[in-house]
């Protein structure tokens, strides 16, 4: 098997991080988080670089992990005389203009009024798209909407 890393980049060799996943499951018979972070506690283990191994800024980290969970599961419900018309996310995660190029929350309706933010939606959704169809190929029951979708995209 070949592994390489996808948006996010870790301080291990993606190889060596698969494989070292491989031993894991083939080890306890699937990968848990509890038994990866235990695996990798020793210094020489090999997933070792990719945690924060001081617990007052792992605790920091984790707060902030937090709010990131809160927020992306926080929605808003919209109504249409006494009947969910539907829901959709509150806040969405964008790229900032601050001098550290930190990404942030905004509310879902003050990024699609801001033609930057915009984009950087389409963008996302495009991308989540395309990683959707590419899990999900094989599966004949979806191919009207991917077939929907290329139709859909070239007519932009």
């Amino acid at each position: 098997m070949v592994y390489n890393w996808g948006s996010v980049k870790f301080p291990v060799e993606a190889q060596k991080a698969g494989e070292e996943f491989e031993r894991i499951e083939g080890t306890y018979g699937m990968v848990n988080p509890v038994t990866v972070v235990e695996e990798s506690i020793p210094e020489k283990a090999v997933l070792h670089e990719c945690f924060e191994w001081d617990n007052s800024k792992a605790g920091q980290k984790w707060r902030e992990q937090q709010v990131r969970v809160i927020l992306g599961n926080l929605v808003t419900v919209y109504m249409s005389e006494n009947e969910v018309e539907h829901i959709g996310r509150t806040f969405v995660n964008v790229a900032t203009e601050s001098e550290d190029f930190s990404r942030s929350y905004l509310s879902m309706s003050n990024a699609i009024s801001n033609k930057d933010y915009r984009k950087q939606l389409l963008d996302t959704a495009k991308r989540e798209f395309e990683s959707f169809r590419r899990k999900y190929r094989d599966l004949k029951e979806f191919a009207k909407i991917f077939d929907e979708y290329d139709r859909s995209i070239k007519n932009d």
